[in-house]
């Protein structure tokens, strides 16, 4: 029997204990290896075998110390904020949006066509299921750890360094489009002629043609989003140096 010692630091003890012994009969590639202790690929940014950085192609044969190095939080900020989300983040997707992050989301979604659709769109996966994410096709992607949805949205914001790149009221809430403005006229035979009298200045959405202006509802999303941008993690992310991004993941 071989065996070899798996330590794993910062957000990766979400997944497994700080330092593992495992067991095995056959030479293991090192994702599966890391990914049978319950850590997700692409949550991890380098590994190291005897204090050497190797690629996910390499053998583990026994006796070997591997440590396991977290890639979230970024230290400095997501360079291309799109993203897919799973069919139950669905709160969340709403949320991202109401900030003016490009967001697909369906309720009901294939978890291969999931993957395919991050992977070719080039768009950061966000999900809680864990098989999903440990699919190889995917290099860009991460669990989200909250289950409050309140908490959710906080937590992706800060893990990402997203506070400062927020542009709420942008995009359509149902369906991730870019909104554009649009008079009272133009809205007139779409809106109650009370609202159309009292409000100069509207917004509609180009695919779904829903169109919105700055009501009770507007105000209601507006606190919401002055509650999440004043919450102590998104400031703490504000606050964190931005060095130059490591390699985002070990190679192979």
């Amino acid at each position: 029997m071989r065996t070899a010692v798996i330590e794993v630091r910062g957000a990766l003890v979400d997944f497994a204990r700080p330092t593992t012994e495992v067991s095995f009969e056959l030479p293991l590639g090192l994702r599966d290896l890391v990914q049978s202790q319950g850590v997700p690929h692409v949550e991890v940014a380098a590994v190291t075998v005897d204090g050497r950085e190797v690629p996910w192609s390499h053998r583990i044969r026994g006796d070997e110390h591997i440590v396991v190095k977290p890639r979230y939080p970024l230290p400095g900020s997501l360079s291309d904020p799109r993203f897919a989300l799973d069919g139950h983040l669905g709160t969340l997707a709403r949320d991202l949006r109401l900030l003016g992050f490009d967001s697909w989301y369906q309720r009901t979604v294939d978890d291969a066509d999931l993957a395919s659709i991050s992977v070719e769109s080039g768009r950061m996966l966000l999900s809680r299921d864990l098989g999903l994410l440990m699919r190889s096709v995917l290099a860009t992607a991460s669990y989200v750890r909250a289950t409050d949805p309140d908490e959710q949205i906080v937590e992706v914001l800060a893990r990402f360094g997203l506070g400062d790149k927020v542009q709420p009221f942008r995009r359509c809430l149902p369906c991730n489009a870019l909104l554009v403005s649009a008079s009272a006229s133009q809205v007139v035979a779409d809106v109650d002629p009370r609202v159309a009298a009292q409000f100069p200045t509207f917004r509609r959405c180009p695919d779904c043609r829903r169109t919105y202006w700055k009501g009770s509802h507007y105000e209601r999303l507006a606190a919401r989003v002055e509650t999440i941008l004043g919450s102590a993690p998104i400031r703490a992310a504000a606050e964190r140096p931005r060095p130059a991004d490591p390699r985002s993941q070990p190679g192979g």
